[in-house]
Protein backbone atom coordinates (compact mmCIF):
# COMPACT_ATOMS: atom_id res chain seq x y z
CA UNK A 1 0.00 0.00 0.00
CA UNK A 2 2.82 2.45 0.77
CA UNK A 3 4.32 2.13 -2.70
CA UNK A 4 1.16 2.51 -4.82
CA UNK A 5 1.49 6.30 -4.86
CA UNK A 6 5.19 6.18 -5.85
CA UNK A 7 6.36 7.63 -9.15
CA UNK A 8 8.37 4.48 -9.90
CA UNK A 9 7.34 0.91 -9.17
CA UNK A 10 9.33 -2.24 -8.60
CA UNK A 11 7.72 -5.61 -9.32
CA UNK A 12 9.09 -9.02 -8.45
CA UNK A 13 8.10 -12.14 -10.39
CA UNK A 14 9.03 -15.54 -8.99
CA UNK A 15 8.63 -18.75 -10.95
CA UNK A 16 7.47 -21.13 -8.20
CA UNK A 17 4.67 -21.10 -5.63
CA UNK A 18 6.91 -22.15 -2.74
CA UNK A 19 9.09 -19.09 -3.30
CA UNK A 20 6.04 -16.85 -3.66
CA UNK A 21 4.58 -18.17 -0.40
CA UNK A 22 7.94 -17.71 1.33
CA UNK A 23 8.18 -14.07 0.28
CA UNK A 24 4.61 -12.83 0.46
CA UNK A 25 4.67 -11.72 4.11
CA UNK A 26 7.86 -9.73 3.41
CA UNK A 27 6.36 -7.57 0.63
CA UNK A 28 5.44 -4.72 2.98
CA UNK A 29 9.07 -4.55 4.20
CA UNK A 30 10.50 -4.02 0.71
CA UNK A 31 10.43 -1.19 -1.84
CA UNK A 32 8.37 -3.39 -4.21
CA UNK A 33 4.83 -2.59 -5.28
CA UNK A 34 3.98 -6.18 -6.22
CA UNK A 35 5.07 -9.77 -5.80
CA UNK A 36 3.84 -11.91 -8.69
CA UNK A 37 3.59 -15.69 -8.82
CA UNK A 38 4.71 -16.47 -12.37
CA UNK A 39 3.58 -20.11 -12.56
CA UNK A 40 6.41 -21.09 -14.87
CA UNK A 41 5.63 -20.30 -18.50
CA UNK A 42 2.16 -18.94 -17.64
CA UNK A 43 3.69 -15.57 -16.79
CA UNK A 44 4.79 -15.19 -20.40
CA UNK A 45 1.13 -14.95 -21.39
CA UNK A 46 -0.42 -13.23 -18.37
CA UNK A 47 2.17 -10.41 -18.40
CA UNK A 48 0.35 -9.09 -21.47
CA UNK A 49 -2.43 -7.93 -19.12
CA UNK A 50 -0.12 -6.29 -16.59
CA UNK A 51 -0.91 -2.64 -17.36
CA UNK A 52 -4.66 -3.32 -17.28
CA UNK A 53 -4.44 -5.27 -14.02
CA UNK A 54 -2.30 -2.63 -12.33
CA UNK A 55 -3.02 0.72 -14.01
CA UNK A 56 -0.48 2.74 -12.06
CA UNK A 57 1.27 5.70 -13.64
CA UNK A 58 5.03 6.07 -13.56
CA UNK A 59 7.92 3.80 -14.45
CA UNK A 60 7.76 0.06 -13.86
CA UNK A 61 10.81 -2.13 -13.30
CA UNK A 62 10.39 -5.89 -13.21
CA UNK A 63 12.78 -8.24 -11.48
CA UNK A 64 12.59 -11.98 -12.07
CA UNK A 65 13.82 -15.02 -10.16
CA UNK A 66 13.41 -18.52 -11.53
CA UNK A 67 15.06 -21.89 -11.24
CA UNK A 68 18.64 -21.95 -12.46
CA UNK A 69 18.06 -24.42 -15.25
CA UNK A 70 17.61 -24.22 -19.02
CA UNK A 71 13.82 -23.87 -18.70
CA UNK A 72 14.07 -21.14 -16.05
CA UNK A 73 16.34 -19.17 -18.38
CA UNK A 74 13.96 -19.67 -21.32
CA UNK A 75 11.00 -18.51 -19.21
CA UNK A 76 12.91 -15.35 -18.30
CA UNK A 77 13.84 -14.82 -21.96
CA UNK A 78 10.26 -15.10 -23.27
CA UNK A 79 9.05 -12.82 -20.47
CA UNK A 80 11.84 -10.34 -21.16
CA UNK A 81 10.86 -10.15 -24.84
CA UNK A 82 7.31 -9.17 -23.87
CA UNK A 83 8.18 -6.87 -20.99
CA UNK A 84 11.77 -6.13 -19.94
CA UNK A 85 12.67 -8.10 -16.82
CA UNK A 86 15.92 -7.97 -14.87
CA UNK A 87 17.24 -11.17 -13.30
CA UNK A 88 17.16 -10.73 -9.51
CA UNK A 89 20.90 -11.25 -9.17
CA UNK A 90 21.12 -11.39 -5.35
CA UNK A 91 18.77 -14.40 -5.37
CA UNK A 92 20.66 -16.17 -8.17
CA UNK A 93 24.00 -15.61 -6.43
CA UNK A 94 22.64 -16.95 -3.13
CA UNK A 95 21.30 -20.05 -4.88
CA UNK A 96 24.70 -20.62 -6.54
CA UNK A 97 26.26 -20.85 -3.08
CA UNK A 98 24.18 -23.96 -2.41
CA UNK A 99 24.64 -27.53 -3.62
CA UNK A 100 23.46 -28.15 -7.20
CA UNK A 101 20.95 -30.94 -7.82
CA UNK A 102 20.96 -33.37 -10.76
CA UNK A 103 18.37 -32.53 -13.42
CA UNK A 104 15.53 -35.06 -13.33
CA UNK A 105 14.55 -34.69 -16.96
CA UNK A 106 16.41 -33.69 -20.06
CA UNK A 107 16.26 -29.99 -20.87
CA UNK A 108 17.54 -28.27 -23.94
CA UNK A 109 19.59 -25.10 -23.83
CA UNK A 110 18.59 -22.11 -25.94
CA UNK A 111 21.69 -20.20 -27.04
CA UNK A 112 19.84 -16.93 -27.67
CA UNK A 113 18.11 -17.02 -24.27
CA UNK A 114 21.35 -17.99 -22.52
CA UNK A 115 23.36 -15.21 -24.14
CA UNK A 116 20.77 -12.59 -23.14
CA UNK A 117 20.45 -13.96 -19.60
CA UNK A 118 24.13 -14.35 -18.79
CA UNK A 119 24.98 -10.79 -19.87
CA UNK A 120 23.31 -9.62 -16.63
CA UNK A 121 25.88 -11.43 -14.47
CA UNK A 122 29.55 -10.97 -13.71
CA UNK A 123 31.62 -13.22 -15.96
CA UNK A 124 32.74 -15.45 -13.06
CA UNK A 125 29.14 -16.01 -11.92
CA UNK A 126 27.92 -16.69 -15.46
CA UNK A 127 30.77 -19.14 -16.09
CA UNK A 128 30.00 -21.04 -12.87
CA UNK A 129 26.28 -21.17 -13.66
CA UNK A 130 26.92 -22.37 -17.20
CA UNK A 131 29.35 -25.09 -16.08
CA UNK A 132 26.80 -26.46 -13.60
CA UNK A 133 24.02 -26.47 -16.21
CA UNK A 134 26.25 -28.18 -18.79
CA UNK A 135 26.93 -30.83 -16.14
CA UNK A 136 23.14 -31.56 -16.08
CA UNK A 137 22.70 -30.05 -12.65
CA UNK A 138 20.56 -27.12 -11.55
CA UNK A 139 19.35 -25.03 -8.63
CA UNK A 140 15.62 -24.96 -7.94
CA UNK A 141 14.40 -21.83 -6.19
CA UNK A 142 13.65 -24.03 -3.21
CA UNK A 143 17.38 -24.34 -2.37
CA UNK A 144 16.82 -21.05 -0.53
CA UNK A 145 14.86 -21.24 2.70
CA UNK A 146 12.00 -18.88 3.42
CA UNK A 147 14.23 -17.08 5.92
CA UNK A 148 17.01 -16.67 3.33
CA UNK A 149 14.56 -15.47 0.68
CA UNK A 150 13.17 -12.81 3.01
CA UNK A 151 16.61 -11.59 4.08
CA UNK A 152 17.84 -11.33 0.50
CA UNK A 153 14.73 -9.46 -0.61
CA UNK A 154 14.72 -7.09 2.33
CA UNK A 155 18.48 -6.40 2.50
CA UNK A 156 19.50 -6.17 -1.16
CA UNK A 157 19.80 -2.96 -3.16
CA UNK A 158 16.95 -2.65 -5.69
CA UNK A 159 16.75 0.19 -8.14
CA UNK A 160 15.19 1.43 -11.33
CA UNK A 161 17.69 1.24 -14.19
Amino acid sequence: PDTVSNENHLHFIVENKTTFDGLLSELIHTPFTTLIYGQGYKITKTIEHFSRQLPLSGEHTIYYFGDIDWEGIKIWHVLNEKMPAIPAIPFYEAALAKQAIPLKKKQKANDIANEAFFTHFHEKTATKMLAILKNNEYFPQEVLSSKELKEIWRESEWSHP
